[in-house]
């Protein structure tokens, strides 16, 4: 609001009040310097502000400090007069600026100066400076002058720079203090002006909650101030960690941080008592300690030395807000909330503690880590033995035995027994004596104990040495001796008294029991009898199982697959890096997977069993490429007829030598330890019966290296059923399938020959058949497809796997018809479609907790009845074989005791998947069976291996609803989808109305959306019908992360696929987690997962996202990815995230991206959220690095930014003990 007076009034009070001023004006400009003092006068009279962006309020100014009161007027203004805070318009202006004129008490004392555009200069700024200003200004091109107000506030930073907290250490971003749930907290500004407010705040997971505390705030150093804010509330009962937060209140950025943070934790007494978990650990290995199961947001690791008191931190960490954690010893690192020692010695033994809180609970977990050292060598060593072959003593009346274990950690007993838990009482035992020889962090132990023969039955009895006081597992072992007693005889005396005497003397104190001076003879006939075994075996490769009499050498069929071995893991969990082996005869030589002891691990049909068969091959006829062919004997064992046999020498015998053979098991024995060079191939350790069987097993032995040290041992198995324990020198290999290349080599040496135009036709119905990509991924389907489809002119283009199982099904079928008579025929039509009980006993093997795919002859024979189960063995859908059964019944005769029996299995898993899958949807199908929703809530509860039964959801539901609930939940409790994918898609190809419940069923299941849609087009056969899903889906982000199961990737890709084959469903993003492996260099035309799976290009994506953590990616690999980048057509944004990248991108790779604009962004650190991220320029090639997300360029790389980068990356991948 603004008033004008007369000119009579203005001069009055012109004249009166600011004379200087009237002078100051020229008489030209009287009519406005008279509006100017006329709003002045206004302003006092109605105090009318006219501030706008010209002089802001408040300002703030530092104490000492040259001070500016900053406007921004213009530079012509015509006058402008400055009012200190107490004298405004009651006196003169202390400073005025009149046509650039400068006068004024403030600025002839020179304490003021003034800018030409009217902002005022303070000197030197004090205290008294302090207030609220006027200035009145006259502007050249306004009618009327303006008055402004600004409050000025004087301000001194604090010494400290952050809000303290007493006895903490400003340098550390998290204080640590162990307190009473009594003690008071306190946390001080001081000298600090204005006075900042401050106050403490509990932090928690769900965000910051007040807590009651008392703030001061003191002036005793006055004009400086001092807040302090107390708190006795730190804890309650719930509480055993607290993070506080002390936030100060200041918003002129006085400080360099806002915030401080105190981990406070109870003492000891107010902690609650925890029985430790005791942890036993190899020294020399990595040991990862959980802490807490319930969602932490802090925590602290301790450790108490073995002799100690207290506990002594290791590190503390917070997660909430800021991710930060402090170290006090830098052999400990923390992996997410577990601590972890990547080489585990003596001195890291102890207690550790791990308390955790989240703000609402707190919780203590407590390990006793014990580490301990194998015994160098690793069994007892029995004085008189020769440890090199197995040891005779010579036994005597009276004697005296020692055995002693060497270089052990913890101490331990030994004790000298009859073996195999014998208890003839031939033999006493007595004064036994322990000596304990101390090595600093190991000990020997040495036991002497006397014998006495009581009875002597038999000349000679075995003894063991045997590692006892332990519950160390691996420290377990013993030592197999026997005493010969050929020379002793007893006869009773008076009063029924034993008498023994040595009937002769043996000069030599150790008898060999196989002595080396075996005939060389023996061994020939050992190695002939092998070969001709093993020849049996690798000639009798069946590709197609029911065609029995065309049968192949395993070297006509055999073509290499991918092998892989396992390099190290990334991170826990994660499926570690695996490296390419070149080839098969590298396995025993390559010096990435040195070592005695192998696992070679694959799914069913991957060709394990074949490959071991090509080994023996290679052995039998001395392959000039092979490392086989300098070995001196190759020992083959099937696993899973070896159920019972706990010698494998025994095994030896009764399964790869002639019943006839004249060797004997201490022949066989004398033989291989007598062998420079011995490799023993364990083929199907998941099919072994007692992996699980607590039994004294050479075969468990060979395989935890406490036999056969010193000979190479191979052990195959499923990737899931690796052994639970395993030496950590294991060296992992994993076979990886056919590719495009092994399936054209295995079409053309197996199948067709030198036929080009047939080999051709194989490959173009494998194209044609979109449905058998998935299936043929594996060597045993895919060497199926290729027999029946080069003998079958009319094999069809099949819609689903159901109907092209059904298929080969009806040629199991055919091909025996064919053979038979008429007459027969009838009776076998009915047995091919009649088959109800066999369904019924392969869902039973597999709904199982602990699947059963194996069964006896006997008890098949009685499901199914004679014709049935013998029409099925000659078809060759079930497979018999021969096992030796070793009687338990100690009444038993020699020849009852051990004796063979006939087990019986499906030619493959996916056999019994499809009887299974019949039998499912039969039951499915009924009108009284319904699924319920899978709900993430009650996952726990319906876990496929968890609980044995399923509450149910609605009590008030009628009795005989709520049984067909809990049976329906009983049919699918064990049936993991991504186990048994096959039968869940043969069952909704068998039935729509089994598949639509299905189907409903798997949709409401997080991690089974994308395996719905494989089970639709099983139902439907028609991709038409799953095209919404597959755009519902596509229109999200699809992730594919690196420990998906391998059938979720495959749906994954399947899903990609059919909308690629769409070519209008927009695919909006595509996000690799640590799957990426490479890009086909000669065309850029995939893209190919680590799984050996391969991402076509994608010519609908919009989004494509590379996460590698602790990744080097070269500039070729770099140049197969913008390659593969520019053939998706629609792409508009590439991000590689966690990974090294070259500092520039080579010109010609971006060429098409460049032309269409295509956004490539980099964030190189692990912490996702990291500002350092960076975008290509496309016409220079360089990285510039941007603020996100605004994508505003800050500056182009620098070598020092690119160096920086390349230091940070290697410090994580140090942290995380990754390699590049």
């Amino acid at each position: 609001m603004q008033r004008t007076v007369s000119s009579q009034k203005w001069h009055h009070y012109c004249q009166k009040t600011t004379p200087w001023l009237c002078r100051s004006f020229p008489k030209a400009n009287n009519m406005k310097l008279f509006q100017f003092v006329s709003l002045v006068s206004n302003l006092i009279i109605w105090k009318i502000v006219s501030n706008g962006n010209e002089c802001k309020t408040p300002q703030f100014i530092e104490i000492g400090s040259v001070g500016i009161i900053q406007c921004s007027f213009r530079d012509d203004i015509s006058g402008a007069l400055w009012y200190k805070p107490t004298t405004f318009l009651r006196g003169n202006a202390f400073l005025t600026l009149a046509n650039s004129v400068k006068s004024g008490e403030g600025f002839l004392s020179g304490e003021f100066d003034i800018y030409p555009n009217g902002s005022l200069i303070i000197q030197n700024v004090s205290i008294k400076h302090e207030g609220t200003y006027q200035v009145a200004i006259l502007d050249t091109s306004a009618s009327d002058p303006k008055i402004y107000f600004v409050s000025v506030f004087l301000f001194a930073p604090t010494f400290s720079r952050v809000p303290v907290i007493d006895n903490c250490d400003n340098k550390s971003e998290i204080c640590f203090q162990i307190l009473n749930s009594n003690s008071k907290i306190s946390c001080t500004i001081r000298d600090a002006r204005p006075a900042i407010p401050l106050r403490l705040m509990l932090r928690t997971g769900d965000g910051d909650r007040n807590i009651s505390s008392r703030l001061f705030i003191e002036n005793e150093t006055y004009p400086f101030f001092t807040s302090r804010v107390t708190t006795t509330n730190a804890f309650d009962n719930t509480r055993v960690l607290t993070l506080l937060v002390c936030e100060a209140y200041c918003p002129l950025g006085l400080l360099e941080k806002n915030e401080s943070l105190v981990l406070i934790q109870g003492s000891d007494e107010t902690l609650p008592n925890v029985l430790p978990k005791v942890v036993y650990t190899k020294q020399g290995t990595r040991v990862k300690l959980n802490c807490s199961g319930m969602t932490i947001s802090y925590l602290v690791w301790q450790v108490k030395e073995p002799s100690g008191v207290i506990f002594k931190g290791l590190l503390h960490a917070v997660f909430v807000g800021n991710n930060l954690h402090h170290r006090y010893d830098e052999e400990y690192e923390l992996q997410d909330t577990s601590i972890v020692v990547d080489n585990v010695r003596v001195h890291h033994e102890g207690t550790y503690r791990c308390i955790s809180g989240n703000g609402f609970q707190g919780d203590v977990i407590i390990y006793e880590l014990i580490v301990f050292v194998y015994p160098d060598p690793p069994y007892p060593v029995v004085d008189g033995c020769n440890h090199q072959q197995y040891c005779v003593l010579e036994g005597h009346p009276e004697g005296t035995l020692t055995c002693t274990i060497k270089g052990i950690r913890p101490q331990v007993d030994l004790a000298l027994m009859e073996a195999f838990g014998r208890s003839s009482n031939a033999l006493q035992f007595y004064d036994k004596k322990i000596t304990i020889k101390d090595h600093g962090d190991t000990s020997d132990v040495l036991l002497t104990s006397k014998y006495r023969c009581n009875s002597v039955t038999k000349s000679q009895i075995t003894i063991e040495c045997k590692v006892i006081g332990t519950n160390i597992e691996e420290l377990h072992s013993s030592t197999k001796f026997d005493l010969l007693f050929s020379h002793v005889r007893c006869r009773r005396g008076g009063k029924r008294r034993l008498n023994c005497t040595e009937h002769r003397m043996i000069n030599n104190a150790v008898i060999p029991m196989r002595s080396r001076g075996h005939t060389q003879g023996k061994k020939d006939m050992f190695i002939s009898e092998l070969k001709a075994k093993y020849q049996d075996l690798y000639d009798a490769v069946q590709p197609i199982s029911y065609i029995r009499d065309r049968l192949h050498c395993v070297d006509r069929v055999f073509v290499e697959g991918g092998i892989e071995y396992l390099v190290a893991k990334d991170r826990v969990g994660g499926q570690g890096t695996w490296g390419k082996l070149s080839s098969y005869h590298n396995i025993l030589n390559d010096d990435n997977v040195k070592s005695t002891r192998r696992i070679i691990e694959g799914e069913p049909g991957y060709g394990k069993s074949t490959l071991t068969l090509q080994l023996s091959y290679d052995w039998c006829n001395k392959i000039p490429l092979s490392y086989l062919r300098d070995i001196d004997v190759l020992i083959l064992l099937r696993l899973r007829q070896l159920g019972g046999v706990t010698s494998v020498y025994r095994a030896i015998k009764q399964f790869l030598l002639p019943k006839d053979s004249k060797l004997t098991e201490s022949d066989i024995a004398d033989i291989i330890s007598e062998c420079s060079s011995v490799l023993v191939i364990l083929d199907g350790y998941d099919e072994y019966p007692d992996q699980d069987v607590a039994v004294d097993s050479d075969v468990i032995s060979i395989i935890m290296r406490k036999m056969f040290q010193q000979y190479e041992v191979i052990l195959t198995t499923r990737s899931s059923n690796l052994p639970k324990k395993y030496p950590a020198m294991t060296k992992r290999l994993k076979l990886t399938g056919f590719d495009d290349s092994a399936r054209d080599q295995y079409i053309r040496k197996a199948v067709v020959g030198d036929d080009v135009t047939a080999a051709e036709k194989i490959k173009q119905r494998l194209k044609e058949n979109s449905v058998l990509a998935d299936l043929c991924q594996v060597p045993l389907f895919f060497v199926m497809f290729a027999h029946m489809s080069h003998e079958s002119e009319q094999f069809q283009k099949f819609k689903s796997v159901t109907s092209l199982f059904r298929y080969m099904i009806s040629c199991f079928h055919s091909h025996m018809k064919n053979k038979m008579e008429d007459d027969n025929v009838k009776k076998y039509d009915l047995f091919e479609t009649e088959h109800t009980e066999l369904d019924k006993l392969a869902f039973d093997g597999l709904s199982r907790k602990d699947q059963r795919t194996v069964w006896s002859k006997e008890y098949m024979c009685e499901q199914l009845g004679q014709n049935f189960y013998d029409q099925y063995v000659r078809i060759g859908i079930l497979v018999e074989e021969e096992v030796l059964d070793i009687s338990d019944d100690s009444n038993a005769i020699i020849s009852e005791h051990i004796k063979y029996k006939t087990e019986v299995k499906f030619y493959h898993k996916l056999f019994c998947e499809w009887y299974a899958a019949n039998h499912l949807s039969e039951y499915v199908s009924r009108d009284d069976v319904t699924f319920e929703p899978w709900e993430e809530s009650k996952e726990s509860e319906r876990s496929y291996s968890d609980k044995d039964s399923l509450k149910d959801d609605n009590e008030d539901e009628p009795e005989n609803r709520k049984n067909i609930k809990r049976q329906t939940d009983h049919y699918l409790k064990y049936l993991d989808p991504f186990d048994l994918q096959y039968v869940y898609r043969f069952s909704c190809g068998l039935n729509r109305i089994t598949a639509d419940k299905i189907i409903g069923y798997l949709k409401t299941r997080k991690d089974s959306k994308k395996f719905a849609i494989l089970c639709i087009l099983e139902k439907n056969g028609r991709v038409e019908d799953v095209l919404k899903d597959v755009e519902d889906l596509c229109s999200q982000q699809v992730d594919i992360y690196e420990y998906d199961s391998l059938l979720l990737q495959r749906s994954t890709l399947q899903l990609l696929e059919l909308a690629l084959a769409n070519k209008v469903i927009s695919i909006s993003n595509v996000w690799l987690d640590n799957c990426y492996s490479t890009v086909d260099l000669r065309g850029g035309n995939h893209l190919q997962l680590k799984s050996n799976l391969s991402i076509p290009v994608l010519t609908t994506l919009n989004k494509l996202w590379i996460d590698e953590q602790g990744r080097k990616i070269t500039s070729e690999e770099l140049t197969g990815i913008l390659q593969y980048s520019s053939k998706c057509l629609a792409l508009k944004e590439l991000k590689l995230r966690r990974c090294l990248l070259p500092s520039s991108v080579q010109a010609e790779s971006v060429s098409v991206l460049r032309s269409r604009n295509v956004k490539i962004f980099w964030n190189p650190r692990c912490d996702v959220h990291s500002n350092h991220i960076y975008q290509l320029n496309l016409q220079s090639c360089l990285w510039e690095r941007i603020d996100w997300p605004s994508l505003r360029v800050i500056r182009v790389m620098t070598d020092d930014d690119y160096q920086e980068e390349v230091k940070e990356f290697e410090k994580d991948n140090k942290k995380k003990n990754k390699p590049l």
